[in-house]
């Protein structure tokens, strides 16, 4: 019985200092001076798989969440018939994809953000026809360097969905924020 007793006192106390040290590893510490200096608007040319997007990318960073725009022209020319590509991509509106993003890793100056994954929806005209379409979006890294205060961003763009419709020949691809400084605030 004493063995027994003694077994789950140490499973308790081994539970409990794991609880503890799981803790210690989410609690990042970062710099308040380079915290407060990572808010804020950074864009720039990104690359859309292999070439350079037809837009630029903008995305607002603030303390706990991200906002950005997507290449939708770049995908609009992957899944769009011929015929009705012209008008569509003289007549797409896309949404600004948002994000909540932690704080995962600081070293060496850099401050490493996990983020969710979301979708983004996009629409345009093929015809008469208003077309609505998705895209899954997942942030596959993000990175603030608080020595040149430089934010960097990549993006897994798959799964896109035109009127509910998987598009089965969209292949998953990479969308880049090469190192960006932040934009200037006009005051």
């Amino acid at each position: 019985m004493k063995l027994i007793f003694g077994f789950i006192m140490g499973l308790c106390l081994t539970a409990t200092m794991t609880s503890c040290d799981d803790d210690e590893d989410n609690g990042v510490s970062v710099p308040q001076e380079v915290l407060s200096a990572m808010p804020g608007t950074y864009v720039n040319s990104m690359e859309y798989g292999e070439a350079t997007a037809d837009s630029a990318m903008t995305v607002t960073l603030g303390t706990a969440d991200m906002q950005f725009n997507l290449p939708v022209s770049n995908i609009i020319k992957d899944v769009v018939a011929a015929e009705n590509l012209e008008q569509a991509l003289n007549t797409y509106k896309a949404d600004t994809c948002s994000v909540s993003y932690r704080i995962s890793g600081y070293a060496n100056n850099i401050v490493s953000m996990t983020a969710d994954s979301c979708i983004c929806n996009f629409e345009y005209q093929a015809g008469e026809n208003t077309v609505k379409a998705t895209a899954d979006v997942a942030v596959t890294t993000a990175s603030y360097n608080g020595e040149d205060n430089k934010l960097t961003l990549t993006l897994n763009i798959k799964n896109v969905k035109i009127d509910g419709k998987q598009v089965e020949d969209y292949t998953a691809t990479t969308v880049t924020l090469p190192a960006t400084e932040k934009q200037q605030d006009n005051q």
